[in-house]
């Protein structure tokens, strides 16, 4: 099949979802009109609109990033060597990582098929042991070992402190899991030669552990849709942004903005933001030259995302910040997707929206919609066919892989606490020690911890029990409705005990790549 033909399906599917969007929406903005609402209905219709609102708001994002994609994504391969080639530094960085974890990645970094390059294992270990460990390895394979007394600045901080040591003109990032292709470094500095204005080239996150566990396999799933049609989106437009690891980075441009940004842990983003409204351009290049290591019990998933979550929220507000102080500093593309990017960790409170509707009804008949129950079928059931129609036909597109789709969602449903809190941490301005992800070993989420997933299933089968009990006496279409629903959020709360089971340890040899099959089927490639 031609490229251009694989997405025909895609694109009429897009078209046609779009239009049952738009009319679906419609309806429900007249139906928060309607007579009858008391107060307590018009506060709960208002959050269920508002749930759905960014619910539609990213589906959007990431139909706009497929069409960029499709249309105007285009790999820039410049396969010569320069008479010269400069000298690259490369960092480690590691806190707190399993000697067995930081020596695959050593080993893979001094393989690199490229000179002259500098390694530096900056070390930020609080544990003896593991400082130790870690500065024999170092030792061990000839890379220079920095270690820091303090820890200001977290990541970043090592980072900058690390600067004022390194030769090279570029600097290249590596966290403690990830190991790179022998011609990782070859293939893209000369990249980075023919345009003096990238500042960053940013290459995908591929989770090798794969079958560690169900967490591990959903989460590379989530990896590898970021990293298609998202992130060459993104590209298009010069709005990809750093990802922490597997970038290389114009260390002229670093100083320029005055280094890592050190006052978020997601320093990554931030320092794109920083780069990109100094004028300079960034690459997404969608090869897979590094595999590394997801998490693989829900609890480091939790651990892993309220990370991210708290530190892209605290970015989000520095956006909007220079939005209203500096709105041409960046493009109108730009501002789209670093808003889009930076509010993504507000999906907890859109999930919490959802749910909370259906218990509401069946107990104690708060009504968060009036609209007759044939005009929301008539609206809704296409507008939902076709929005999963599409995205089955457009990851098909890139390979496959559509049955975790309904995994990754219920992954993200059962993570919207972790989302919440990270939310009111970052308002809060709440000081947060970085935890690393943990990848191998570790415990399961204890039941306490998962005390509002079954607070919210006792209160849905309430309810259900509640409902089914009235539909036996008379069939009324807005309770059977919300017993849909309440069945579809008990099934997909439950889904966090198959989550939050026992991961098997997976090691994978640091001298293959073949595992590839997932971003095989996403259509990333292996040179």
């Amino acid at each position: 099949m031609k490229e251009t033909e694989k997405f025909l399906a895609p694109f009429i599917l897009a078209l046609l979802f779009l239009s049952f969007l738009s009319l679906y929406m419609i309806v429900r903005f007249i139906a928060l009109f309607a007579p009858g609402y008391t107060t307590i209905d018009f506060i709960l219709a208002i959050l269920l609109f508002l749930g759905e609102v960014f619910i539609v708001y990213n589906i959007l994002g990431f139909v706009l990033n497929f069409m960029k994609s499709v249309l105007k994504y285009r790999e820039t391969e410049k396969f010569f060597i320069p008479a010269l080639r400069p000298m690259v530094s490369i960092a480690i960085a590691s806190y707190n990582e399993e000697p067995s974890v930081l020596e695959e990645t050593i080993l893979t970094v001094v393989n690199l098929d490229y000179e002259p390059k500098e390694i530096f294992l900056l070390d930020d270990s609080t544990k003896k042991e593991l400082r130790e460990a870690a500065e024999k390895l170092a030792e061990k394979y000839g890379v220079k070992y920095v270690h820091r007394t303090h820890r200001r600045g977290f990541k970043a901080g090592a980072l900058n402190d690390a600067l004022p040591l390194m030769r090279g003109e570029y600097l290249v990032v590596f966290d403690a899991d990830q190991r790179p292709s022998p011609n990782y470094l070859r293939l893209l500095i000369p990249l980075m030669e023919a345009d003096e204005k990238i500042a960053f080239i940013q290459t995908p996150q591929y989770y090798a552990n794969l079958e560690a566990s169900l967490v591990a396999k959903t989460a590379a799933y989530q990896q590898s849709i970021f990293y298609t049609y998202i992130s060459e989106g993104k590209s298009v437009k010069n709005a990809m942004f750093s990802c922490g690891t597997n970038c290389i980075y114009r260390i002229k441009a670093l100083r320029e903005v005055g280094g890592f940004d050190e006052t978020t842990v997601t320093e990554d983003i931030a320092t794109s933001l920083e780069l990109h409204r100094r004028g300079y351009r960034s690459l997404y290049y969608n090869r897979v030259y590094v595999t590394g290591e997801g998490p693989t019990l829900l609890s480091s998933y939790f651990i892993q995302q309220f990370r991210w979550a708290y530190g892209v929220l605290t970015v989000l507000g520095r956006t909007l910040k220079y939005l209203f102080t500096s709105p041409r500093s960046l493009s109108k593309w730009q501002w789209w997707e670093y808003l889009l990017s930076g509010s993504w960790y507000l999906v907890g409170f859109a999930h919490l929206f959802l749910l909370l509707p259906p218990i509401f009804f069946l107990l104690f008949r708060v009504r968060p919609l009036i609209l007759d129950p044939v005009a929301y079928a008539l609206t809704f059931v296409p507008y939902f066919i076709f929005s999963i129609l599409f995205f089955i036909a457009a990851i098909n597109a890139k390979g496959g892989g559509g049955k975790w789709a309904w995994f990754s969602q219920f992954l993200l449903l059962v993570t919207f606490p972790v989302y919440i809190f990270a939310f009111f941490s970052a308002v809060a301005r709440r000081k947060i020690m970085f935890q690393v992800t943990p990848k191998r070993g570790g415990r399961k989420v204890p039941l306490k911890s998962l005390s509002p997933h079954i607070l919210l299933m006792f209160l849905f089968l309430v309810s259900i029990f509640v409902g089914v009990s009235e539909l036996l006496e008379t069939l009324d279409y807005a309770v059977l409705v919300n017993v849909i629903w309440a069945l579809f959020f008990l099934f997909g709360l439950s889904t966090v005990f198959i989550f939050n089971r026992e991961g098997k340890e997976m090691y994978h040899d640091r001298y293959l790549f073949e595992r590839f099959e997932l971003w095989n089927h996403m259509d990333g490639k292996l040179n």
